[in-house]
Parts: structure tokens; sequence; C-alpha cells
């Protein structure tokens, strides 16, 4: 009797795990939503050609959130003068918000700083995929010869290092992408925050992937990487930025996962500073001020450890509300097309492996059940 109990219950929980539906803002995101990546709403003009950065072979996108002001400034304050001094360009890499009063502060922001870029999609923690992809694809049209450095804005850089480190890489064909590498289990339970049910991705685990605090993509993958991440045979989109981004996306490119001076996470240690690159999720406000602070004892910087006024450079930025196009027209973009013909079909899949998995589950309870009578 337990037995037949506890099969029954089995059953009925696969039941939930095949059909369940995802939350209205957690999906794999759309052609539309694709589209929408190549539009710019607040643009920095020729960022990456201005004569001041033509000796660096960096640049650094920023992630941030639009209500992050008070970060922005703090990192303004820490780590971003020695980026400015060594003449590096940046920006901080942000999506669009409805909220007018909010989105008029971002324009002042701006005007003082002319250090972001804001991109149509609306910024959601559910549409980080959307905000690297345009960071990705945006470094690949205007920064195509840059080594990208895409880090959270909680995240401490060492500048010093990712310069050394980029010195003993940049004459060698790189199809690497450079960060603290992980591997993650695909989440079943319909309540868990990173819930995937197998109609999206059938494996129990997802490919090697960066961990979200930041990555180091050299120029010989930028062009490479921004291709593969809008093409067709690149799926599912999913909402899950570092497992896409830099696990799905990444291996359908044969772009391999080099595990190297990141570490993560809230590590307040001057001697992994002064060994690494980047120190990720530092914490938010006063804690990443104290976490600076903390990592800044034995560094060569320990002298610039108290925060300091903002650099503020010239201005270049172009402002459109409706979004400007980063290049060619999208929906002309063949890869975009071809995309956009086989969603259909891989949603009719979908739809498909669910019903066809009730099925079988269905048809196997009535054949037990049918075998258990004639047991008795």
């Amino acid at each position: 009797m337990f037995n037949r109990i506890f099969i029954l219950i089995w059953l009925i929980t696969r039941i939930q795990q095949n059909s369940a539906v995802l939350p209205s803002y957690v999906h794999v995101h759309t052609p539309a939503e694709i589209m929408e990546i190549n539009y710019v709403v607040l643009h920095q003009v020729s960022l990456c050609e201005d004569s001041q950065y033509a000796d660096s072979q960096l640049f650094i996108a920023i992630k941030s959130a639009v209500n992050n002001l008070n970060q922005r400034e703090l990192v303004r304050q820490t780590w971003l003068p020695e980026v400015i001094r060594y003449r590096i360009p940046y920006v901080f890499m942000l999506g669009s918000t409805n909220d007018e009063e909010m989105f008029e502060k971002l324009l002042v922001e701006n005007r003082n700083y002319h250090d972001l870029i804001i991109g149509k999609f609306v910024d959601d923690y559910y549409n980080l995929t959307l905000k690297s992809i345009f960071t990705v694809t945006w470094a690949s049209v205007h920064c195509s010869s840059r080594w990208l450095l895409y880090v959270d804005d909680d995240a401490i850089i060492n500048i010093r290092n990712v310069i050394r480190f980029f010195n003993t890489k940049k004459d060698v064909l790189n199809l690497n992408i450079f960060c603290n590498k992980g591997v993650r289990q695909v989440h079943r339970e319909v309540q868990n925050k990173w819930y995937v049910p197998e109609s999206v991705w059938l494996d129990e685990k997802f490919p090697e992937f960066c961990y979200g605090s930041g990555y180091l993509i050299p120029s010989d993958v930028l062009t490479v990487l921004s291709s593969t991440l809008i093409s067709n045979t690149t799926t599912p989109k999913l909402w899950l930025e570092d497992v896409f981004v830099t696990g799905i996306a990444a291996k359908a490119a044969n772009i391999k996962i080099v595990s190297t001076g990141f570490v993560c996470c809230q590590v307040r240690s001057a001697r992994l500073f002064k060994e690494n690159m980047v120190l990720g999720q530092m914490g938010k406000d006063k804690k990443f001020l104290e976490s600076w602070k903390a990592v800044q004892k034995k560094s060569a910087l320990a002298k610039k450890s108290e925060p300091r006024h903002p650099v503020i450079r010239n201005g270049g930025s172009v402002f459109q509300r409706k979004g400007l196009l980063m290049s060619r027209p999208i929906e002309n973009h063949a890869r975009l097309r071809n995309f956009i013909q086989s969603m259909n079909g891989i949603n009719s899949r979908n739809r498909a492996y669910l019903w066809y998995t009730i099925l079988v589950i269905l048809i196997g309870v009535m054949l037990y059940l049918g075998f258990s009578r004639k047991l008795y």
C-alpha cells in the first residue's frame, strides 16, 4: 500500500513539474524582446574612438540598475579614478524605466558625468539577459577592437592587475572568456527562484558558465559571442543571464570558460585584492565603501583608499526616448530573422513535449491501477 501511494505521489509531482506555468515575469525571452537590444535610448557616441583612449585596448562596462544612483557614485569615487588615470573608456549599462521622474534623474546624472548608456528594454532583474546581450552587442559594434571587462556595480576592480593580465594575453588568439567559473544544477522545484522546467531545459545541469559578478571577453570573442547570442540555434534564451550568456551561448560558439583572476563573494581580503583582478558582490552603499577600505590596506592603492571626487569627462551623449538604432535595422538581420522563424517551431515542440509527458504519465497510472486490481 505504501509503495503504491509513493508511486502516485511521484507521478503527480512529475506532472506538476512538467506542466507548471512559469511566473509571468520569468520566461524565455521572445523575438520582440531580442529585437529591442539593438536600440539605444541614451548613447555615448564614439566613446571608444575618442583620442584620449587611443593607447588603451580595454573597455569597461558596469552593469547597474536604474535605482542604483548612490552605488554608481561610490564606484566613481573608489576604483574608477584609477581606470580614468590609465585612460580606459568605461560606461554604466542600464535598461529603461517608465518612471519619468527617475528617468529625469538619470538624464541629470548623465549630464554631470557622461557615462551612462541606456537600452530600450525595461530595466528589471529578470531582464538581465537582455542587458548582457545589449552590452556585448554594443561593445561588438562600437568597441570591437577592445577587450570587454563586464562587471556588476558591487564589484571592486584592481585595474592594474587587469592591465597586467591583458598584456600577457593580447597577442594570442583567445577564444576564451575569463572569469570565476561555475556549474549549476537545474532547479525543478516550482517555488524556487531559479526554477526551470524540463520543457525549457531537459538536462539536469547547465553548461559551465561565469558567475555573474563579472567576466573578461577578448576582442576575438566579442563578435562571435554577439552573433551567437541572437542566433536561432542558441536556445533557450533563458532569463538566467550568467547561464545563458557565458554558458549556453559560449558553448554553442565553442568558447572556453577559463577560471582566473575573479573572486566571489564578499571576501574582504587585501591579499586577494592584490592577487586578483575582480572581487565580486562586495556590498551596496555603506557596505561597499567598507569593503573598498578593507581591501586597500596592503595594496599599491592604499594612499587612495579614501573616496575621491569623481572625474568628469567630456560629453558625447545622444538621447532619444524612443530609441536610436545601434546599427542597421535589426528586422533585416538574417540571424534574427531565422531566430524569429524558428521560435514558433520551438514553442510548438515545447507544448508537444508537455502533452506527451502528461499522456505517458497518465497511461502509466492507468496500467499500474489495472495491474493492482488484477492482483486483488
